[in-house]
């Protein structure tokens, strides 16, 4: 599939609510037969919403939507402090889909390049998008608020607790879970910088115009 940088990456204000168009999120379900049961078998607890936590991008790659063939990037995080995996598991990984779209440029997209200090220049080119960004944020540490959760339900159908209001259900319990084979998918915002990652650079909003 071909696409039109000029067309995908304009940066037009927001119009509605930016969730709308992601209906077609799909999201790795853990299946709890595939996990060991043994004493060392890995706990998934959920880190709680409006919690900030530092990760680190443990894999990143390009993709088109199933449905509307929209871009995005599709991260792979990691917990970064050993008191974090404590708490939370050492083995949990958040995954994080960055659409790419008018819409989400601004709320979205400029905010994770500004933290993750990746630049470029000239305009964003196709492959940058496809390549040059995801083989760059590999590796980086960012910054990311826990604002809900999004499961697969026991129909095989997915729920979310954030966004618009009238898309949010009830969390389920852990028992719920276990019974479904499913997990917790923590959905993460507003992306910041490490603080102890020092200097990340300098970030020019005019290579987006």
């Amino acid at each position: 599939m071909s696409f039109e940088p000029e067309n995908i990456f304009s940066t037009n204000p927001m119009e509605s609510d930016p969730f709308e168009d992601f209906g077609d999120f799909e999201l790795p379900t853990l299946s709890l037969d595939e996990v060991p049961d043994t004493e060392e078998r890995p706990t998934y607890v959920p880190i709680p919403v409006g919690t900030r936590v530092d990760f680190e991008v443990y894999d990143a790659e390009f993709g088109t939507s199933s449905q509307k063939g929209t871009p995005f990037w599709k991260l792979t995080l990691q917990l970064v402090h050993d008191e974090d995996m404590e708490k939370y598991g050492p083995k949990k990984r958040i995954f994080k889909d960055v659409y790419i779209t008018d819409k989400t440029m601004q709320p979205f997209v400029k905010p994770l390049l500004k933290a993750t200090g990746i630049t470029f220049e000239g305009q964003m080119s196709k492959k940058f998008v496809v390549k040059d960004f995801p083989e760059a944020v590999v590796g980086k540490k960012i910054s990311y608020k826990i604002i809900g959760y999004k499961w697969k339900n026991g129909e095989g159908s997915y729920e979310q607790s954030f966004g618009k209001k009238s898309d949010r259900s009830p969390v389920p319990t852990q028992e719920q879970l276990m019974e479904w084979g499913s997990f917790l998918n923590e959905e993460v915002e507003n992306p910041l910088p490490v603080k102890d990652e020092g200097n990340l650079g300098e970030f020019d909003a005019s290579d987006f115009l």
